[in-house]
């Protein structure tokens, strides 16, 4: 009985290893953030509100680590509707589906404003994306005070 098992062990394991058992994940492809500014045209003074959003391979909701960078010249760190956010200069971090990050324009200029992400999840499904197409835009800071700040 003790060779039967010693025989047929092996074979039942190499049987498992050929099948993928016990499990294998499989990923959900191609994700991506989309991104949005509240005013890609602003003054010295007036604030910007930037909403990212991850999203899964059919735009489904996903969570994900996202970046949100920007040129701390022309942009100051205000606040994030994620109260786990971390970073700080010129970039901003948060793990969660959907968030939105307050810039001040402190400088006159153009700034890149980007979105990058990784270790994204689909949430209806708990799959592995493999990759996630970031997303960017640019805003103008007029040289012009704007009125809050005038007064």
């Amino acid at each position: 009985m003790r060779q039967k098992i010693r025989i047929i062990l092996p074979v039942l394991m190499g049987i498992f290893v050929l099948l993928g058992w016990p499990f294998t994940t499989h990923a959900a492809g191609t994700g991506s953030v989309s991104m949005s500014v509240s005013s890609q045209n602003v003054n010295i003074g007036d604030t910007v509100t930037v909403s990212v959003q991850a999203l899964g391979p059919s735009r489904e909701t996903a969570v994900a680590v996202m970046n949100i960078g920007f040129d701390s010249k022309v942009f100051q760190f205000v606040s994030c509707s994620d109260s786990a956010y971390g970073g700080g200069g010129s970039n901003v971090s948060v793990t969660t589906d959907a968030a939105t990050v307050t810039l001040k324009a402190i400088a006159e200029g153009q700034s890149n404003i980007s979105v990058s992400a990784y270790n994204g999840v689909v949430y209806s499904s708990n799959k592995d994306i493999d990759s996630m197409n970031g997303a960017s835009t640019s805003v103008a800071v007029n040289n012009a005070v704007s009125a809050d700040m005038a007064e």
